[in-house]
């Protein structure tokens, strides 16, 4: 059962920086457009990228999974995929803020 929740941990770490891709694709592409969404550039990010298409395919197979599987490992394997963004967002977050204070503080101290 260990291995299963290993396995959607990984998994759970492939959807969310696919999904943190996506959401950076839409919004390069929102600013190359000028904010407007009606335009060919962001129509392709929100249909062509593999982010949008992990996530459904993730739900559908975790829907399959309950509803036509008795099996305890698709519990643990689901557990995993949910707890794996709760773990990785607050850690990237905090990263990115470490590396942003160390880059401002670098370019003070070289004025």
């Amino acid at each position: 059962m260990v291995l299963a929740g290993l396995g959607g941990i990984i998994l759970g770490m492939l959807l969310t920086s696919r999904v943190i891709g996506w959401l950076q694709a839409i919004a390069g592409a929102r600013s190359a457009t000028g904010g407007d969404t009606s335009s060919a550039p962001m129509v392709v990010v929100v249909l062509l990228h593999s982010g949008p298409w992990l996530l459904v395919a993730t739900l559908v197979g975790g829907f399959l999974a309950f509803t036509k599987s008795d099996a305890e490992g698709w519990t643990w394997f689901f557990s995993g995929v949910v707890i794996a963004p709760l773990v990785l967002i607050p850690a990237a977050i905090v990263i990115s803020r470490r590396n942003a204070k160390s880059k401002q503080e670098g370019s003070t101290n070289a004025a």
